[in-house]
């Protein structure tokens, strides 16, 4: 079971007052059965890797906690596990100050090529980081009978 919190909406604040809060979010899993929460994430339609069975650590109860193995997972879930929405972010951020800097007087090529090698390093060790988990979700898949 999965229940959004947005404690701070939008509609509680002065116009242009709460849009920073609109951030302060999570959602909460919880076990069908009792209603035991599990897991929280910050953020939206996070990717988990795992077999998707979960025994509820207060009833015991056996049910699909959502997550899922590498090879099940659709190209747009890879990729979001690989370079999640932060990291993103970053990246674009990275990305845009070298493209602005191509425009200034003194051309700025050099330092559009630092800012999209400083990506491609952040995405390079950040997949580094991922891959034992990659690896073991590919193991326990093909371990399956």
């Amino acid at each position: 079971m999965k229940e959004d919190n947005e404690p701070f909406s939008t509609s509680v604040f002065v116009r242009g007052a709460g849009e920073f809060f609109v951030f302060v979010r999570w959602t909460s899993y919880h076990c069908p059965e009792c209603g035991h929460v599990f897991r929280r994430d910050y953020w939206v339609n996070s990717v988990h890797l795992g077999t998707g069975k979960r025994t509820c650590s207060r009833c015991g109860a056996v049910f699909d906690d959502g997550s899922r193995e590498w090879p099940e997972l659709p190209r747009v879930r890879k990729a979001r596990v690989l370079c999640p929405p932060l990291l993103t972010g970053i990246c674009g951020g990275f990305l845009l100050a070298g493209v602005l800097t191509c425009f200034l007087p003194p051309k700025g090529v050099g330092a559009a090529l630092i800012m999209l090698m400083f990506d491609l390093v952040l995405v390079a060790a950040w997949s580094l980081v991922r891959l034992p988990w990659v690896i073991q979700s590919v193991h326990r898949y093909n371990a399956r009978p």
